[in-house]
């Protein structure tokens, strides 16, 4: 079996300064970090997370997201996500088709 590819979304406090921040850990399998992603807010929406994602800009959040299009799922906080669920994320916007290799279906 693939390795479960992960969206973590965590807040995270300074236990010195008390001092909090929102980040979004991106994880494949049970435990290999690729990456962390600031956010000034976690949105409630698991799939909004997503969609933030892949407006970033950056080399290993694309790598980690090709990959998601390659499993066709993924894990965001404790919820699976199937392809059916998350296609539409890839969908209609030509900067992400064009990145992400995603192709419209013809009908």
């Amino acid at each position: 079996m693939a390795n479960r590819l992960i969206i973590q979304p965590l807040k995270i406090t300074n236990v010195r300064t008390g001092r909090e921040s929102f980040v979004v850990k991106l994880c494949v399998g049970d435990g290999n970090t690729l990456d962390w992603i600031d956010f000034e807010e976690i949105p409630d929406d698991d799939i909004q997370i997503l969609r933030e994602l892949i407006q970033y800009n950056d080399e290993d959040i694309d790598d980690f997201i090709k990959l998601i299009k390659d499993h066709q799922d993924v894990t965001i906080g404790d919820k699976r996500y199937t392809w059916e669920q998350i296609k539409d994320v890839f969908d209609g916007d030509e900067c992400v088709q064009w990145r992400f290799g995603v192709e419209e279906e013809s009908d």
